[in-house]
């Protein structure tokens, strides 16, 4: 892959807007172009990673109606949210939960080998739920990671970091 030009893009937080480099890579073989976006942004979705995840916990976590949450979640530097564009987050998280959960328990188990999981297989079959399992175990590695040295900043990303991550094309780690 060789580097093939950039562009920029607004990305809004919760305060303001940031205009960020978005890096281009094409293949001299195939003249495939891929852009690398950090693990704060999806592909063609306007909202950070850490919102959408926010906005999925409010739910999931407080039982809170999709249409309180994304009224939580909207500010005018985010714009507006809708119950719809939440149901389609908690949807799409769902969807990866299972695959998604296995990655972080594998690693929580490479970073910590006694590490007691036994709640884990049992959490995703019975009344959690897939993505309640994931959330438990996201906030696991937090505190795993953490404990062996690691800054809270290098797992702001949570769950739709890992999901982006798994989703980039093969070979392109490298370049992040």
């Amino acid at each position: 892959m060789w580097q093939h030009g950039s562009f920029h893009r607004w990305v809004p937080t919760r305060t303001q807007r940031f205009w960020i480099p978005i890096y281009r890579l094409r293949c001299p073989d195939c003249r495939l172009t891929v852009s690398l976006l950090p693990p704060f942004l999806r592909p063609h979705a306007q909202f950070l990673t850490c919102i959408r995840e926010a906005a999925i916990r409010l739910h999931l976590r407080r039982d809170l109606p999709l249409a309180q949450v994304a009224r939580m979640v909207a500010t005018p530097e985010v714009g507006c949210v809708t119950a719809r564009t939440v149901a389609r987050w908690v949807r799409r998280a769902q969807e990866v939960a299972r695959d998604v959960s296995a990655a972080v328990a594998a690693r929580l188990l490479e970073l910590s080998p006694g590490l007691d999981l036994s709640w884990y297989a049992a959490g995703l079959r019975a009344k959690l739920g897939p993505l309640r399992t994931l959330l438990e175990l996201l906030d696991l590695y937090r505190h795993v990671s953490m404990a062996l040295g690691a800054s809270a900043a290098a797992f702001s990303a949570g769950l739709f970091g890992l999901v982006n991550v798994r989703l980039l094309p093969a070979g392109t780690d490298q370049y992040l």
